[in-house]
C-alpha cells in the first residue's frame, strides 16, 4: 500500500469522484483540502457543473490522458460501478475512501489489476494539516499509521 500511496503523493493531478452540491460532503472536502496543498485536482460529478469556480468533468472517463490517480469518495455500489467502467490502461490507482470501499469494487480493482488504498484517509498523507495533522499524530502513536507507511 505504502507504494501506491507514494505514487499518489508524487502525481501532482488526481481526480476526485464524489463532488457534491452539498457542501458538507466528504468529496467536496478532499478537493478542497487537496488543492490548498498544491495539487491540481478534477472534480467528476455527473450532476454539478462547477466547484469553487472549476468545471466539473462528467464522468472518469474524462480523465484519461490526464491522470492515473483517482480518490473515489461515492457510496459504494457507485465506487462498484466506477471502477467496473474504469479503462486500466488509462487509470492506474485508485484510493477508496471510508464508505466508498465494497467487496464488489475492490474485486473490480483487483480483476482490472487496478493498484488500490482502502482503509485509511488520503488527508493524512496529503500534508495534512488541522484535524488531520493531529489524525496523523494518534495514528502514528497507536501504530495504525505504520501499519500502512512505516
Amino acid at each position: 500500500m505504502k507504494e501506491t500511496i507514494d505514487k499518489f503523493l508524487q502525481s501532482r493531478k488526481i481526480g476526485i469522484a464524489g463532488i457534491s452540491s452539498k457542501p458538507q460532503k466528504f468529496g467536496n472536502a478532499l478537493y478542497k483540502e487537496i488543492t490548498s496543498v498544491g495539487y491540481d485536482v478534477y472534480p467528476v460529478a455527473r450532476n454539478l457543473e462547477k466547484i469553487e469556480g472549476r468545471d466539473c468533468l462528467k464522468d472518469v472517463s474524462s480523465l484519461y490522458g490526464t491522470t492515473e490517480s483517482l480518490i473515489i469518495a461515492t457510496g459504494k455500489q457507485d465506487a462498484a460501478n466506477i471502477v467496473r467502467n474504469i479503462d486500466p490502461a488509462h487509470i492506474k490507482r485508485v484510493w477508496f475512501t471510508k464508505g466508498s470501499e465494497s467487496e464488489e469494487a475492490i474485486n473490480a480493482a483487483r480483476e482490472k489489476k487496478i493498484d488500490f488504498i482502502q482503509g485509511v484517509c488520503p488527508l493524512m498523507f496529503f500534508k495534512p494539516h488541522g484535524f488531520h495533522k493531529l489524525h496523523v499524530f494518534f495514528s502514528k502513536l497507536f501504530g495504525s499509521y505504520r501499519k500502512v507507511y512505516g
